[in-house]
């Protein structure tokens, strides 16, 4: 009887590839952080048919004021 021999060799966990899964990471500049601001019932309606895309470009477009002594 011709018996082969088939060496296997296990891996690690440290020597697999680390596979991603879901959406790939967003960069720190462009993450998006949580906060609060107080508008009227009217202010928020307007808000909400307007969009946050429409609030974010506003706030990018809009001029920095300079300080006064």
């Amino acid at each position: 009887m011709n018996a082969r021999t088939i060496r296997t060799t296990k891996t690690t966990e440290q020597e697999k590839p680390a596979v991603r899964i879901g959406r790939p990471p967003i960069p720190e500049e462009e993450r998006l952080i949580h906060g609060s601001i107080r508008l009227t019932a009217a202010q928020w309606e307007k808000l909400g048919t307007l969009g946050a895309a429409w609030l974010r470009k506003s706030i990018d477009d809009a001029k920095t004021p300079r300080k006064t002594k």
